[in-house]
């Protein structure tokens, strides 16, 4: 699978509506931001898991490219969702070209 897009993601605490487990790569939530909400993978690139209160380094690989052709752009902010609740929230750092 092609990676779109790397970030850095903060999962949110439990406490704070985050997950009670933690995700690994592989973990396929859906990512939110402007009117966009689509589902994605996402691939840990500086650790094996990431509980909540953890801060790292992820790629991402979307399901539905064209949504997000032009739309993506270092620094834009966004949330990764599992249904409503929110579970994690990151900033872009690169976008790679989807050609």
């Amino acid at each position: 699978m092609d990676t779109h897009a790397e970030a850095e993601l903060f999962a949110l605490p439990e406490s704070d509506g985050g997950r009670h487990s933690p995700f690994f790569s592989g973990y396929r939530p859906c990512i939110t931001f402007d009117d966009v909400y689509d589902g994605l993978t996402i691939t840990l690139l500086d650790r094996e898991l990431m509980a909540g209160g953890d801060t790292g380094c992820v790629a991402f690989s979307f399901h539905a490219l064209p949504s997000f052709v032009g739309r993506l752009r270092v620094g834009l902010a966004f949330d990764i969702a599992e249904g409503a609740r929110i579970v994690a929230r990151g900033t872009i750092t690169a976008v790679h070209d989807p050609s």
